[in-house]
């Protein structure tokens, strides 16, 4: 099985997403930074790397340390 990558999006932080065609069909890869997730459609690539670039002020959750 051979797998042809195309470029498809980069996001204003950098986040990209490929579409990969394999003998099965497209699958999508989303990556920003040092994290990628594979996807069955376009829709959720982009869903991640919208989520990856919110900052905690739009919703992202954030790690609270508990007081000691």
């Amino acid at each position: 099985m051979t797998l042809l990558s195309s470029h498809l999006l980069t996001s204003q932080d950098g986040g990209t997403v490929h579409a990969f065609h394999g003998d099965d069909g497209l699958i999508y890869r989303a990556c920003s930074g040092e994290r990628c997730v594979y996807c069955n459609d376009m829709e959720t690539a982009r869903a991640h790397l919208s989520y990856w670039g919110r900052t905690p002020a739009q919703g992202a959750r954030q790690h609270i340390t508990p007081a000691a």
